[in-house]
């Protein structure tokens, strides 16, 4: 945007018909016409009054000036404001996202905006995100939350320095997160608690917890679910795509996330009305927010309710069931593609490590067959 140039206007002196007389130079000064254009447009510089200084500390007041007039960047970066670079980001940046770009979006409305909207990029440096931060660890929000938001807002400096809007180093590098601990509780059912849970669920809700538990697949994945993708012959599912909480449909998260699920017994229990036709959603009525609040007040019912109860547990919960089973350390290879995952790392994320294996094994053992139903 710009490079910068030389210009060494003379010292002039005005020839005001009444007051005082002060020293000026014109100089062309860079513009920011709009997100990719610059233009430039002649402006006055006031030195100071003639009666104060004599020309030769006139001109080496017009030569500091002229440091900043002459380096082009710096002038169109100390015209740029937060909020338009925020907003760009999310026009460009956010729309090509599979994910969590309803959430990031909220992140800078809600968090980001209100405390940098009305500064100038160059007024954001590493002190105010840092006392950003603890304000926000001050409010309540997790460290893992914090640390989300801080990513979100180093990506909105790392767009404005590819755009030419920002130059120098990202304020938002060696941010302190602070500490804390999480705020909600991540942990996974135990086979008792995923019994009673789906014991107490109606139709179509208990079909879909049964299926998340048995299969590990995303809310997002089950609502996306068509007639097409249900192969009760071979009794598989396969994901080709999701409905995200906003109602969005959009392809799985990455390639890894379109694959074959196995439903063994369950695959009895889908039934595919006669009127349906293969491109249909295999849940049409549902939305996420609704069945949410039927699950989680279903858990509220049989006392397993917890802060942070959701389908995310569900997900958590088959991941830590197969490791049970399998008694590996390390999550198997078998595990990993089921979930959907690029790498093993990421599936050993949801796995809840256990000291009562035995206990749990004996668990699993009596919960195999508990939730199936044979077909009537």
């Amino acid at each position: 945007m710009g490079r910068p140039r030389y210009q060494r206007p003379s010292v002039q002196r005005t020839t005001p018909k009444r007051g005082r007389a002060r020293w000026y130079i014109r100089v062309m000064v860079d513009i920011l016409m709009d997100r990719a254009q610059t233009g430039r447009r002649e402006k006055t510089l006031y030195l100071g009054y003639c009666d104060v200084m004599g020309k030769r500390e006139a001109e080496k007041e017009a030569a500091r000036q002229l440091t900043t007039v002459n380096n082009t960047p710096l002038v169109i970066q100390s015209q740029v404001k937060f909020a338009t670079v925020a907003q760009a980001y999310k026009d460009t940046a956010l729309r090509g996202m599979k994910s969590g770009r309803h959430s990031q979006a909220h992140c800078i409305d809600k968090h980001i905006l209100p405390a940098f909207a009305d500064k100038a990029l160059h007024e954001i440096d590493s002190l105010k995100v840092q006392r950003w931060v603890y304000d926000l660890q001050d409010h309540g929000l997790a460290k893992s939350t914090r640390a989300l938001y801080l990513c979100v807002l180093r990506s909105i400096f790392e767009c404005a320095e590819l755009w030419g809007y920002h130059q120098g180093r990202n304020p938002c590098k060696r941010i302190k997160v602070g500490t804390g601990t999480e705020i909600f509780n991540r942990r996974a059912l135990t086979p008792d608690e995923a019994r009673r849970l789906i014991a107490v669920l109606d139709e179509p809700l208990k079909l879909i917890v049964e299926t998340a538990l048995f299969t590990g697949l995303r809310v997002s994945e089950l609502r996306g679910l068509t007639w097409d993708a249900v192969n009760l012959q071979d009794r598989t599912i396969t994901v080709t795509q999701g409905i995200s909480q906003q109602e969005d449909v959009a392809e799985p998260k990455s390639r890894y996330g379109r694959r074959p699920v196995p439903l063994g017994a369950l695959a009895a229990r889908f039934r595919k009305p006669p009127q349906a036709k293969t491109a249909d959603l295999v849940w049409p009525h549902t939305t996420y927010l609704s069945l949410l609040e039927q699950m989680q007040a279903g858990a509220g019912k049989v006392g397993i309710a917890f802060k942070g109860f959701g389908f995310h547990t569900l997900r958590r919960t088959y991941a830590t069931f197969r490791h049970l089973l399998g008694a590996d350390p390390r999550p198997q290879a078998a595990l990993v593609a089921a979930m959907g995952h690029a790498t093993a790392d990421m599936t050993a994320h949801y796995i809840q490590a256990d000291v009562d294996v035995v206990d749990r094994l004996q668990d699993l053992v009596y919960f195999s067959g508990v939730s199936r139903e044979k077909p009537s």
